[in-house]
């Protein structure tokens, strides 16, 4: 957080160079590490799942606590996520939803450990704050693990078993799914990322162009039965031109971080702060409700793997768009 205070006060090129100065030694303070903190637990083997602050994006976060759960079942520990002490973009000096831990914002606890009997216990491994899991298909920025069906079952397995919403996200992405009438058996979702970030991303998936997500529509709709279209896109430009071109069959926006009244009016029902909390509660909700649809469109990025993860292959019609990694 230190590091965040003094980028906000520091000329760019002056930050840059003291980021690459410490680097190094941040890398170090984020390899994986025993810990003994008291004597509790003293027959358990606790794995806590830390990532270097300021963390990434939501769902990018949200697939690294996922390698840390499965590199702990296989290692035969009990996993715990702690975004308490180790922050990310959207942690809060007041706590939210009655914790501290960004974590627990959006989803329960992954096991019956909580944080703090977890700094309470004696053999505890903080897990490495920057890649859990060296396999290849796993551990890159390519993502392309989720296009093998094998693979997709097994860690969809594991996600649905250790990650789930919490009383107030599932409440809410109820309500969304009722105030925007979505049908989840005659509605398409579309994923797409066209942000300047993420087509410039060297190493992470190369994505589609509109047209190409246009024609791709077209050809749901020529063969399918289907009503409603549900957009998550990252350009407001682009819900727009698919506005214009499909019409009211493109169900309103419903995210909140937006100057409409539904997100007035919600925000106030739920009493969602604004900032980086109130964005990731909408981005959250987008991708949980394209899980749950009967048809998908998507470009492959970290939001896509949690639709499919959540999915666990049940599309009735699915399609990814993958042409290998930016370089």
């Amino acid at each position: 957080m230190l590091l965040h205070k003094l980028k906000a006060k520091t000329p760019n090129r002056f930050y840059s160079y003291i980021s690459k100065m410490i680097a190094p030694s941040r890398k170090l303070m984020y390899l994986e590490t025993r810990k003994t903190f008291g004597d509790k637990n003293t027959n358990l083997k606790i794995y806590v799942i830390r990532r270097q602050p300021p963390g990434a994006g939501l769902f990018s976060n949200v697939n690294h606590v996922l390698r840390g759960i499965i590199y702990a079942e296989k290692n035969h520990m009990i996993p715990v996520v702690d975004m308490k002490n180790y922050p990310v973009e959207y942690s809060r000096f007041l706590p939210y939803n009655n914790s501290k831990n960004a974590w627990e914002y959006f989803f329960r606890p992954i096991s019956h450990i909580t944080l703090n009997e977890a700094y309470k216990s004696k053999n505890v491994i903080l897990s490495d704050g920057n890649r859990i899991i060296t396999e290849p298909s796993f551990s890159g920025r390519r993502l392309d693990f989720i296009l093998d069906i094998k693979k997709l079952k097994e860690f969809s397995t594991v996600f649905n078993k250790y990650i789930k919403l919490n009383s107030f996200m599932s409440e809410y992405l109820d309500y969304i799914i009722a105030a925007r009438q979505i049908n989840i058996n005659s509605t398409l979702g579309v994923f797409f990322r066209s942000g300047i970030d993420i087509q410039n991303a060297i190493g992470h998936p190369r994505q589609p162009n509109l047209d190409y997500i246009i024609t791709e529509i077209n050809k749901y709709l020529s063969s399918y039965d289907i009503r409603q279209i549900v957009l998550s896109l990252d350009d407001e430009e682009n819900r727009k031109v698919l506005q214009k071109k499909f019409g009211n069959i493109i169900c309103e926006d419903f995210r909140l971080d937006l100057m409409s009244d539904f997100a007035k009016t919600t925000k106030t029902i739920f009493q969602i702060p604004k900032g980086p909390l109130l964005k990731n509660v909408s981005y959250l909700s987008e991708i949980y409700i394209l899980a749950r649809l009967r048809y998908n469109i998507s470009s492959l990025s970290n939001g896509s793997v949690g639709i499919n993860l959540i999915n666990d292959g049940m599309f009735e019609k699915n399609s990814i768009y993958f042409k290998g990694a930016q370089n």
